[in-house]
């Protein structure tokens, strides 16, 4: 029997064939990011390292990851050695301009500091380097009964208070991303997964 190619068999660090809900976007990431090879990748939303590391482990990057405290960050750099993690915020990304080609942003419109971020992503990229929101494709009559329930939740936490934290359409991501110089340059999808590259000059 020959050996399984599927980067979702066990054995891969952090993720087994139980982690369905993540399959689609780590196979549309495994897709852009092979068509840039050796390319300087940040994950602004990195956690303990586990989707750096699959994607490394499959296609040929140097990565980076942000981490939001100490603990979390040291578990990452003990579980993959390789990438560098440090501990920061989206408004506040503790990696030196220009650094990066790639940045990735999981889940960007759920993130309380969702407005600093694209300015900080600006700052952080190279050249015409990309980022990449990661988020859920849900249609739109559902996508508004979730905001209304996502609203009505932030109104009543202080935390949330003065945020706008709903589901995006890629044309709300872009405009959003806009007044940082970035523009709309592609949407992919697979299944509940989807992709919005954004690029700058």
């Amino acid at each position: 029997m020959e050996p399984s190619t599927n980067p979702f068999e066990s054995g891969m660090t952090g993720f087994g064939p139980a982690d369905w809900a993540l399959r689609p976007f780590l196979e549309l990431l495994l897709d852009q990011l092979a068509q840039r090879p050796g390319a300087a990748v940040l994950d602004v939303g990195a956690e303990d390292g586990a989707l750096l590391g699959l994607l490394r482990s499959k296609t040929a990057f140097t990565g980076y990851g942000m981490s939001p405290d100490e603990e979390t960050a040291e578990k990452a750099r003990q579980q993959h050695p390789a990438i560098e993690f440090r501990v920061g915020s989206p408004s506040a990304v503790p990696f030196e301009d220009r650094r990066f080609d790639i940045v990735i942003a999981l889940l960007y419109a759920m993130s309380l500091e969702q407005a600093a971020f694209p300015h900080e992503a600006a700052r952080l990229l190279r050249p015409h380097g990309e980022v990449i929101v990661a988020d859920v494709r849900i249609p739109g009559i559902l996508r508004s009964v979730i905001n209304h329930f996502v609203r009505n939740a932030a109104a009543q936490d202080e935390e949330m208070a003065g945020t706008d934290i709903r589901l995006l359409t890629p044309k709300q991501i872009a405009a959003r991303f806009a007044p940082a110089g970035f523009r709309h340059h592609r949407t992919v999808a697979r299944r509940f997964a989807r992709l919005t590259i954004l690029t700058r000059p």
